[in-house]
């Protein structure tokens, strides 16, 4: 990285770029993810190397750019790893007619909009990401971010409670097809009962 890393940029980027990433993806997913641990504590491992008095100012300096390249990869992956969440959670729901239209605040043409807006820049980001390997990361980062954002759009406006309603409705009506199946099932060989005996008497 051509840009001189200190201190400083490390913390304005950890708080103002790293966290709500972090904060985003555990959120969302309510789990720690190992992609990300490994590069968090890689960066630490690098800081502590730098904050350390006895090397020499080179290896210091060094050791604070490996460290902020790090955090940048843990940062590209929070948004990486929460957009195969929120695309699995999203493609589901776009996929059923019944919860697009009742558990979800906003017009369908709206949420297919946002929705395709959201797929389309993610295929921008990782097409950017693949012509600037090694080379920026912080504007793949931001391109990654756009497009999660676009997908809080959508998130902030599904109605929780309206989905599990539709769930239990679909679980009651299976339960209720499975009783009238057995039901029919009982009085069907009771009704058959005489037919057979008069048959085979």
């Amino acid at each position: 990285m051509s840009t001189q890393i200190t201190i400083d940029s490390y913390r304005d980027f950890y708080f103002s770029i790293f966290l709500p990433a972090y904060a985003d993806l555990t959120g969302y997913t309510l789990e720690k993810h190992k992609a990300v641990l490994y590069a968090i504590d890689s960066a630490n491992s690098h800081l502590m190397q730098y904050l350390s008095p006895t090397l020499e100012q080179k290896i210091r300096e060094e050791n604070i750019r490996k460290a902020f390249t790090h955090l940048e990869r843990a940062t590209l992956d929070c948004y990486k790893l929460m957009w195969l969440h929120v695309e699995s959670d999203l493609k589901s729901l776009i996929s059923d007619k019944e919860k697009r239209v009742l558990c979800v605040n906003m017009g369908e043409s709206d949420l297919l909009y946002k929705y395709h807006k959201a797929t389309n820049a993610i295929l921008e980001s990782r097409k950017h990401e693949l012509q600037n390997i090694g080379i920026n990361l912080q504007t793949t980062i931001e391109k990654y971010r756009d497009a999660i954002e676009i997908t809080k759009k959508i998130i902030e406006n599904i109605d929780p409670i309206a989905l599990d309603m539709v769930d239990i409705k679909r679980r009651r009506s299976r339960w209720i097809e499975i009783i009238f199946a057995f039901i029919i099932g009982i009085l069907s060989t009771i009704a058959s009962q005489p037919i057979l005996k008069f048959l085979f008497p």
